[in-house]
């Protein structure tokens, strides 16, 4: 009898941030996001990670290399992951100073 055991790293994503309420205009928003390898090995020459935003929020500082204003996206460069291993990164969105009434950004 022969047992194979396949191994490999399995990437989970996690984004949080910190409004607790709704948001009015001209407001920020940070925002965490954690990639964690909860696979068997370790991930290596993994892909960028690309975070796409509501055309109503511009990425103001922090982690990231944006690209277009508001709406666009966010790319963070992933290390080589260890099983266990995570890396976080953080930035900051700013809503745009006057949205359309009843817009809704969910991000």
């Amino acid at each position: 009898q022969v047992v194979v055991t396949t191994i490999g790293p399995n990437l989970t994503i996690d984004k949080t941030n910190n409004a607790t309420t709704s948001k009015i205009g001209n407001q920020a928003v940070n925002y965490t996001i954690t990639v964690t390898n909860t696979g068997s090995s370790t991930a290596y020459r993994v892909a960028d990670m690309i975070d796409m935003r509501p055309v109503s929020i511009m990425h103001e500082s922090g982690d990231g290399i944006a690209v277009g204003g508001f709406g666009g996206t966010v790319t963070f460069d992933l290390p080589d992951l260890a099983p266990g291993a995570s890396v976080t990164f953080n930035y900051v969105g700013r809503i745009e100073l006057s949205p359309p009434v009843g817009t809704t950004a969910v991000n």
